[in-house]
């Protein structure tokens, strides 16, 4: 009788599954000189013990066989080769019993990827101008695959997420066979699993696979996984633009002083309306101080507000509290600028907001 096993079980031929490996797995294949577009990164993601080494070393194998001039890299977390511990228990039981050392762990790992991502670009020296990149790791937290999705992003590469979906009590099982965590650490760890999701474009696009509904593989075909896993990982390879968006672009550089300059020309503004009107001027524009402190910009420093024919006039204390008014939306503003602030520019943008109904309006003249 044939033993049924998920189409999606990548598996290479008379290959028996056994626990997941603490070893060290670095497999490189040349690439192309062809090939000059952006390196992808896959994310392993899965519980502890879910057979992720296992499963990248298997398709790593599989893909090599079938694509035997591209290069991938895999880089394994630092716990599994910087372990000090003089213990049975692999180093990540302690790290992963510690919340600080988990954290360290992460950001070790994540520069690691950094790296790698980083390491080919602009090199016209190498032969090879692209990796990919593979990432061995539980990636279990979804703040932190949204972390290295925006960096993959920020680096202009595509990534996908190969989940290893494996049973817990199969993890606890394989655990056992390594002794790598203790009983409560490996429970704690699977109950914190976030587990990715397609419709999130930090999982996106995501592989699933069942390590532990895998068997003799004679009479296995992979034909179908392999060609899902091509499409997805070498259309990704070949998208030649990635496009930043707000959340991976570095955000322009405000001054530190910009609230103080604006509450300066706000307040010069004040008193220059308030003069202008008891002198009987019909209209303001911004006073020459302000124009003069920048460069000079005609259709921003010609802004004008009329005083007259106001249903409402001027006072100090209606100006004061636009005036407030006016700088808290600023400063709210601040986190979605796509480009430096310019302090004529905001202090045009007072005067139009005093002409609107909202700017004075809703404070009626008092005193």
């Amino acid at each position: 009788m044939r033993t049924t096993v998920p189409s999606y079980a990548v598996l290479s031929r008379k290959t028996a599954i056994s626990p997941p490996k603490a070893s060290t797995l670095s497999l490189r294949f040349s690439l192309p000189s062809t090939q000059r577009t952006a390196m992808p990164l896959i994310l392993t993601c899965g519980y502890p013990c879910s057979g992720k080494s296992s499963v990248i070393e298997i398709l790593l194998a599989a893909l090599q066989s079938r694509h035997p001039t591209h290069e991938f890299v895999v880089i394994p977390e630092p716990a599994m080769r910087t372990t000090t511990l003089a213990t049975a228990h692999d180093g990540r039981q302690e790290i992963y019993a510690d919340s600080a050392k988990e954290r360290e762990l992460r950001g070790h790992h994540k520069s690691e990827i950094e790296r790698a991502l980083s390491s080919r670009r602009g090199d016209r020296d190498t032969k090879v101008s692209q990796l990919v990149v593979i990432m061995d790791a539980p990636n279990y937290i979804k703040g932190y695959r949204y972390e290295l999705y925006c960096l993959a992003k920020s680096l202009k590469h595509p990534h996908l997420v190969l989940f290893c979906d494996t049973q817990s009590d199969k993890c606890h099982e394989w655990n056992k066979k390594i002794d790598r965590y203790s009983d409560d650490l490996i429970t704690d760890m699977i109950a914190r699993f976030e587990p990715p999701q397609s419709s999130q474009r930090w999982d996106s696009p995501l592989l699933t696979i069942r390590p532990d509904q895998w068997s003799c593989m004679e009479d296995i075909d992979i034909s179908i996984i392999l060609i899902e896993l091509e499409n997805l990982l070498f259309d990704v390879s070949r998208s030649t633009s990635v496009k930043p968006n707000r959340s991976t672009q570095l955000a322009p550089r405000v001054p530190t002083d910009l609230l103080q300059e604006l509450e300066r020309a706000t307040q010069l503004i004040v008193d220059h309306i308030l003069s202008s009107q008891s002198m009987g001027v019909q209209s303001v524009s911004l006073p020459p101080s302000i124009v003069a402190s920048e460069k000079f910009m005609p259709d921003v420093a010609n802004t004008q507000l009329s005083l007259v024919g106001r249903e409402v006039q001027f006072s100090l204390a209606n100006l004061a509290r636009a005036k407030r008014r006016y700088i808290t939306l600023q400063r709210a503003k601040l986190g979605d600028l796509t480009v430096p602030p310019n302090i004529v520019s905001l202090a045009a943008g007072f005067l139009r907001f005093l002409a609107t109904s909202e700017g004075i309006s809703d404070f009626p003249q008092t005193g």
